[in-house]
């Protein structure tokens, strides 16, 4: 796939939508760099990832409420042993 952000600009240009879901802060052992991005098409497409599992499965979910929204958020999720 070609870099994130060139592929943002496709979908701009082409008048359609998609989530960006980017790993800010992290404590602790995570899978993924702090950098992790992952990009939510409206079609329910995604490229890249952000450490998958239930964690991915949640930002997926959360990042078509924000489509329909069209509202940036800063969201926060805590993540045990078990998951």
């Amino acid at each position: 796939m070609r870099d994130i952000f060139e592929e943002i600009v496709r979908i701009q240009r082409e008048g359609k939508r998609a989530a960006l879901a980017s790993l800010v802060w992290s404590l602790g052992s995570v899978p993924m760099p702090r950098a992790a991005k992952m990009l939510v098409y409206e079609d329910g497409r995604i490229a890249g990832t952000v450490g998958g599992g239930c964690l991915e499965a949640e930002v997926w979910e959360r990042a078509k409420d924000i489509m329909k929204e069209g509202k940036a958020r800063l969201l926060s999720f805590r993540l045990t042993e078990e998951q």
